[in-house]
């Protein structure tokens, strides 16, 4: 078969390529009539003047697609959607002629007949909600609330006919794995990764719909424009060698003088999308975190890495990072007062316990009223005992388990209790020969299974090491009753499944109820600041309880080497989290541990249930 040459030739080809497989007349048939009210028009050709098309308008538009490339057919998406819009095409038969395009589209490209990649919106996307201000339109959304038409959305994709170029798309999986790079591997940094792109994507629609940018130009370099300030030198010699220093300069002073005014221009545009974006501050100072994402991604391969970490050689960049100071420095926000939320350690371990009764509770008492009147003709009441729902002991366990591990181990980096996978870096086994032994491959006689105990995994777990050094115990409190294991075991075997009952399997040590996935950093914070409330009245955050228990080992007077491990365990360097987890060894955080573990064992085997 003859590879077609222009738009005509094309649809036959098609046409005949399906003919074959007995695909029925009208799917052709429409294909062509799309070509001919929508393409040919917004190529200049002629435009359809009925309702109905005559057989001498179906023959000029035919003649017309002889004279368009395929280049130029795909590189028409934007001005067919642009000819829809002016025509008033209604959005229903927008949805149908995509439909078809697309496919003509997708078919040429898996016949490698055109090489370029086009991700085209026949469908929009409902994961956008940026809304510019005061703005209302025709393509706004119905707001349930006032009935009045909201304003449109921007994000890339949810109109029809947008689409993504081959280029755009490879940028931004490049975009991607840079934010993974920088910020390191782990589950929790995925969520901050895809709200990144969400509103990256945002903003290049944003530059499109707003600042006309066309669809085959739009780059992350749409964004922040790569600025090159640098000459070389070698370029100003002449054929005697002799370098013409008085042109470098020139040059020089010409290079910086546009790149003043280009840094002034970005910021120009920056400003204009938040300012239209929203005017709450947290908006704003998130958007402008992912503009300096963009920034860093274009100028990762221009910045000084030997010396400077975090590119503070380049001029754009610092500008963007005192737009973010000044858009901070200019709300009013009210700061919290951290002192006034931190709460002793004595009253830590008292919540602890109150949540720990409230796991182990399984009876409730509730009022109940007699139906019949005392012969004063009151109805007395009286307690009824019921048992409680296995939901209700599964969340309540839950939650205890949560702030034991926060409090106990001793209070960590949330991201470590967050991402703990059971059987992945939560296992049973022992430290044996400067090795993890799990405790499946504990089955001769020098090593007992029983002996097993909880260690947790503090690296990177992708990939897995089994050396020693990065495996911490889990101490088996003893709350005087019960252990911790006791609780683990409890929850393993009989709560966790209840919590995931109708939902799909996962192996998180921890649910978030609402989804039946593994927990976040919301579902945590909010969980450990509701407890704390609802017992001291205190909004308490698992950050707070860090500086709690630095102040209870300044306050007792604990060991130095217990102050020594718990540092390396909370580590506030400045480092990223990627290189804390290889710097906290198993070795150096034990001291705190067995002092946790012994504090534990006094406290619960005083301190009152009921309290």
């Amino acid at each position: 078969m003859a590879i077609p040459s222009n738009a005509f030739e094309l649809f036959d080809t098609y046409k005949s390529y399906y003919q074959k497989d007995e695909t029925p007349v009208r799917f052709v048939s429409t294909t062509k009539m799309v070509l001919i009210w929508c393409v040919v028009p917004a190529l200049g050709g002629p435009k359809p003047k009925g309702k109905r098309l005559t057989q001498d308008e179906i023959k000029s538009g035919m003649s017309f697609l002889e004279g368009v490339s395929l280049e130029q057919l795909f590189n028409s998406v934007e001005s067919i959607r642009t000819f829809m819009e002016e025509e008033r095409f209604p959005k229903t038969k927008q949805r149908e002629y995509w439909s078809f395009l697309k496919k003509l589209m997708t078919w040429a490209t898996e016949q490698e007949y055109i090489s370029k990649q086009l991700n085209i919106v026949d469908k929009p996307s409902d994961n956008s909600s940026f809304y510019t201000k005061g703005e209302i339109g025709v393509k706004g959304k119905h707001l349930n609330v006032s009935g009045k038409p909201g304003p449109p959305k921007y994000t890339l994709g949810c109109h029809y006919g947008d689409y993504i170029t081959f280029a755009l798309h490879e940028q931004l999986e490049d975009y991607r794995k840079f934010l993974i790079e920088e910020r390191g591997h782990c589950d929790s940094i995925q969520s901050t990764v895809d709200e990144n792109l969400r509103k990256t994507n945002l903003l290049l629609g944003w530059l499109h719909k707003r600042k006309n940018v066309p669809l085959d130009s739009l780059s992350l370099e749409s964004i922040v424009p790569l600025i090159k300030t640098k000459t070389n030198r070698a370029d100003f010699k002449g054929l005697n060698t002799v370098f013409n220093n008085k042109a470098y300069l020139a040059a020089k002073r010409t290079l910086e003088k546009q790149a003043i005014e280009r840094r002034e221009e970005t910021i120009l545009l920056v400003r204009s999308f938040i300012d239209e974006h929203s005017n709450a501050v947290t908006t704003r100072v998130n958007d402008l975190v992912v503009i300096i994402n963009v920034a860093k991604f274009i100028y990762k391969d221009e910045t000084n890495t030997k010396f400077l970490k975090n590119f503070e050689d380049i001029e754009i960049i610092e500008l963007l990072r005192k737009l973010r100071r000044d858009e901070l420095n200019k709300s009013k926000i009210v700061r919290v007062n951290r002192a006034a939320n931190i709460v002793s350690w004595e009253q830590v371990l008292k919540i602890l316990s109150c949540v720990k009764n409230e796991a182990d509770t399984e009876f409730n008492y509730s009022d109940r009223r007699m139906t019949k009147p005392r012969k004063d003709g009151a109805f007395p009441t009286y307690k009824q005992k019921y048992k409680r729902s296995e939901y209700a002991i599964a969340c309540n366990l839950q939650t205890f388990l949560i702030i034991a591990f926060v409090v106990l181990l001793p209070p960590t980096r949330q991201q470590i209790t967050q991402e703990m996978h059971i059987g992945i870096n939560l296992r049973k086994g022992i430290i044996a020969k400067e090795k993890f032994l799990p405790q499946e491959n504990m089955n001769n006689e020098e090593y007992n299974p029983s002996q097993a105990m909880w260690y947790q995994y503090i690296g990177d777990y992708k990939p897995l090491d089994f050396h020693s050094d990065y495996w911490v115990r889990v101490p088996n409190f003893n709350f005087g009753d019960k252990t911790l294991y006791d609780y683990i075991d409890n929850w393993l075997e009989n709560y966790r499944t209840v919590l995931l009952k109708g939902k799909k399997e996962c192996d998180c040590l921890f649910i978030d109820v609402r989804t039946g996935k593994g927990m976040n950093t919301k579902f945590l914070w909010n969980l450990v600041r509701e407890r704390f409330q609802h017992f001291v009245g205190i909004s308490v955050n698992p950050q707070t309880l860090l500086h709690s228990y630095t102040t209870h080992l300044e306050t007792v007077a604990a060991p130095a080497e217990v102050k020594k491990a718990a540092a390396e365990w909370m580590n506030y360097k400045d480092e990223t989290a990627k290189n804390f987890y290889l710097q906290v060894l198993a070795s150096k955080v034990e001291p705190a541990l067995e002092y946790n573990e012994q504090m534990a064992k006094d406290y619960f085997s005083d301190v009152c249930k009921t309290y």
